[in-house]
């Protein structure tokens, strides 16, 4: 079954993934080590996660040499961007990777079939889960997410009563609050 994918909320019908797409398993790693003379081995100093990359090989098929020229301009309009957008294949459905076109797409023509592989990279490497929703069942909620990097989340709070100050805190007890507690 041939797969696609969605970029910046939209999904072309005339797109498919073909076999050899390159995904990797986790954000590109380089070890920081530091060699010092006469001592076997090395120090770990750090590590650095650089761009993930993506390489897409795709088919498009078209009515005719015409039509797949078209496709090729529609390509451009819908991949071509400024900045990363969500990127989300549809055999990961559950997973958004931030991605921006890198290169150009130079396809194999035959008839009414174009085939060439996108390159995708992603300033910020790692992947991410759906956004989670929470309702506040009374003056307090407990959160939890099962990543495997840490994260910053970030709230949205909207306030449907007259209150005198939210707050939000973390297990370390620090906090941010937004007006001040009122004393009774």
């Amino acid at each position: 079954m041939p797969y696609t994918f969605s970029f910046n909320g939209i999904r072309k019908d005339y797109v498919y993934m073909l076999r050899g797409r390159k995904r990797s398993a986790w954000a590109p790693r380089s070890l920081n080590l530091l060699t010092v003379t006469q001592k076997p081995g090395a120090y770990l100093q750090g590590v650095d996660i650089s761009p993930r990359e993506i390489e897409v090989p795709i088919c498009v098929v078209g009515e005719d040499i015409g039509d797949l020229q078209k496709i090729k301009e529609d390509l451009a309009s819908w991949l071509v961007t400024d900045e990363p957008k969500e990127l989300i294949f549809e055999d990961e459905p559950d997973r958004i990777y931030y991605a921006i076109v890198d290169g150009t797409l130079d396809f194999e023509e035959i008839v009414r079939i174009g085939q060439g592989i996108i390159r995708f990279i992603c300033p910020d490497p790692y992947k991410y889960g759906q956004e989670k929703i929470a309702s506040f069942p009374s003056d307090n909620v407990l959160l939890n997410y099962k990543g495997t990097e840490k994260g910053d989340p970030i709230f949205q709070l909207e306030v449907l009563q007259p209150v005198t100050f939210a707050m939000i805190q973390n297990q370390d007890d620090e906090y941010m609050m937004i007006g001040k507690p009122v004393n009774v």
